[in-house]
């Protein structure tokens, strides 16, 4: 998984032998978004998970519910922000 996302970022594209200053500052960017991206879909996940279960309340399922959500936006631009 890593290595699609350095492979989507164009860190795979560059030779080993050209060393790390041939990578352009935007590709370790975008990899990082790219990484930070899929850990905020695990740690959301996660809370989508914990609304299963015979014995859930109803509150406890609409924080994890709202929980997943909130990980889930701070993968969204917001205005004002570049």
């Amino acid at each position: 998984e890593i290595a699609k996302m350095a492979h989507e970022a164009g860190l795979a594209n560059v030779p080993m032998s050209a060393g790390l200053e041939s990578m352009r500052t935007d590709m370790w960017v975008r990899f990082a978004a790219l990484v930070a991206a899929a850990e905020r879909e695990a740690c959301a996940k996660l809370c989508d998970d914990m609304t299963t279960g015979d014995r859930v309340s109803f509150d406890w399922e609409r924080g994890t519910s709202d929980c997943a959500h909130a990980i889930r936006a701070r993968n969204q631009p917001t205005k004002g922000r570049d």
